[in-house]
């Protein structure tokens, strides 16, 4: 698969994607978990870059015929909100959906953007996609000592409210896609994001069978995969 990954220092035009012939693209909302900074889920790109990025993919599809889905990595919950209000197809980790990541931050602001970012997620069938692998991993990553102390202190924090929280985020009926973060994990191991979809979501009734759903069919459409019978 060809990727084409927007940062905030990227020029957006689609030149750029004729001349990349992209499969998908990547933008990043947010910063990461193990980035170097203490509050890396805040927004990193501003929704009106994210929304030229969308204008611009759907130029490309209809000049190319080719799908193509734009995938947005946010962890907080205005990262997330300004890639959904943008019109992006899926959303990666989706953290603070499950639930506030500061507590120090406004919980009633927090409530009405969670509340917009689920209907529209729900109107316009954008996927959301857990990553709970990425999660476990950098929290194993932490305890065994592979990550700076002040990076170790986050990626335990995020780490562990991304897989508590799941069973927020399955509650809310949004469209889910598997998906296993595996820049971060070992490539192979993508397979535990079933076990651990199942482990941490069964309280809200997730089972085997929507695990599995959620990592063919859903995961297809939020690829615009055309599956056959």
């Amino acid at each position: 698969i060809n990727f084409f990954v927007y940062s905030w220092y990227s020029e957006y035009n689609s030149s750029k994607l004729e001349d990349n012939s992209p499969d998908t693209i990547k933008v990043f909302a947010t910063g990461g978990v193990v980035s170097d900074n203490p509050d890396s889920h805040r927004r990193q790109l501003s929704r009106e870059i994210i929304s030229e990025v969308v204008e611009q993919a759907k130029e490309y599809r209809i000049t190319s015929g080719k799908p193509l889905p734009i995938a947005a990595h946010a962890h907080g919950i205005g990262g997330i909100w300004d890639a959904v209000a943008a019109g992006v197809d899926s959303v990666e980790h989706i953290t603070e959906l499950g639930g506030v990541i500061n507590t120090a931050d406004d919980k009633d602001k927090w409530y009405e953007l969670r509340s917009k970012i689920v209907s529209k997620m729900k109107q316009d069938q954008i996927y959301g996609t857990p990553t709970l692998l990425a999660a476990k991993t950098v929290i194993d990553l932490a305890h065994s000592g592979k990550l700076p102390p002040h990076i170790a202190k986050k990626a335990i924090i995020i780490g562990n409210k991304m897989l508590q929280n799941f069973t927020n985020i399955v509650k809310l009926d949004i469209p889910l896609a598997f998906g296993s973060d595996s820049g971060i994990s070992n490539h192979g191991d993508n397979w535990m994001e079933l076990v651990l979809m199942v482990q941490y979501g069964k309280e809200a009734g997730l089972d085997e069978i929507d695990a599995l759903r959620i990592a063919t069919i859903e995961a297809a459409r939020s690829l615009d995969v055309t599956i056959t019978a």
